[in-house]
Formats: structure tokens, sequence, C-alpha cells
């Protein structure tokens, strides 16, 4: 496995994370549909995350990304 600091480039894939996950349980905070998230947002999120040294977003993948 491997956990890294998250990027601009991982938006994509983390908004459509979020509406698999709010579709498929019963347990998240939203309901499907709820959630409004564009990949957009979430890349600006990310940059805010990495710009502030008080926090941090990290990612966890099965196997490492290249490219």
């Amino acid at each position: 496995m491997n956990i890294r600091q998250a990027v601009k480039s991982d938006a994509t894939e983390m908004v459509g994370l979020f509406h698999t996950l709010d579709s498929e349980t019963h347990f998240m905070i939203m309901e499907p549909g709820e959630r409004v998230i564009t990949v957009e947002t979430q890349s600006e999120r990310i940059t805010s995350f990495n710009e502030d040294h008080g926090k941090l977003m990290a990612v966890a993948l099965d196997q490492p990304r290249y490219g």
C-alpha cells in the first residue's frame, strides 16, 4: 500500500470515490445525491490543504500510480 499526500490530479478519483461511498452505504453523513462536489472544487480543496502547513490530505493506494 502506498500512502502519500493528495495532489490535484487525485481530484477525479476522489470525487468518484465519494459518490460511490454515498450510494453503497447507509453509514455516511450524506445520502446519495446530497453531496455537491465537482472535480474542480475537490482540486481547489486539495490545493488549499497543501498550502496550509497545519493540514494534510492523504490518499492510500493499493498499488503505486506511475506517470
